[in-house]
């Protein structure tokens, strides 16, 4: 076993003066260095550009945050508003009246062109739709431009209230 030591030991010797041989021929060892130097450079450098992009990132993240949180208010008193729960409440009981605030003005004017309640369920107003809609249609009354006027108010009504109930329902009817 000694011999085997003793052979590694000769054999890593003669691999240190070959290395040494060649580093002074070759000048190996200030080659290495030059590009340790170098690779430290790029990497210091990509390492800057990291960081600065990390701070943009930063920077953009805590705008965009600032933005989200007021957006996020927005949409919170938005959707308080348009709810209107107390005020749907009330109008279950047969509370409500034309200025509970469950309805907007649109929906307010677009009941009564469909000849409704203010407290009118949506099954009252498709049906209601459907009534005049047959009585004013353009087919049915040739040339008389007043029914197609009347027509056209009722279709718009009837598109006011069907989206404001997609709305509340959050589903397309």
């Amino acid at each position: 076993m000694a011999d085997y030591k003793d052979k590694l030991d000769e054999w890593r010797e003669a691999a240190r003066r070959k290395a040494r041989e060649l580093d002074e021929k070759y000048g190996i060892k200030e080659r290495v260095e030059e590009s340790a130097r170098v690779a430290g450079d790029a990497a210091r450098r990509g390492a800057e550009k990291v960081a600065e992009g990390a701070e943009r990132a930063r920077t953009e993240a805590e705008r965009l945050g600032d933005d989200f949180e007021v957006r996020e208010a927005a949409r919170r008193a938005a959707e308080e508003e348009g709810e209107a729960s107390a005020f749907r409440t009330a109008a279950q009981y047969q509370w409500a009246g034309s200025g509970d605030g469950s309805r907007s003005r649109d929906e307010m004017r677009a009941l009564d062109a469909l000849e409704l309640e203010v407290d009118a369920e949506f099954t009252a107003i498709k049906a209601a739709y459907r009534r005049l809609a047959k009585q004013f249609h353009p087919d049915v009354n040739q040339g008389d431009k007043a029914a197609a006027m009347r027509f056209q108010q009722v279709q718009a009504s009837y598109d006011v209230l069907r989206r404001a109930e997609e709305r509340k329902a959050g589903v397309k009817l």
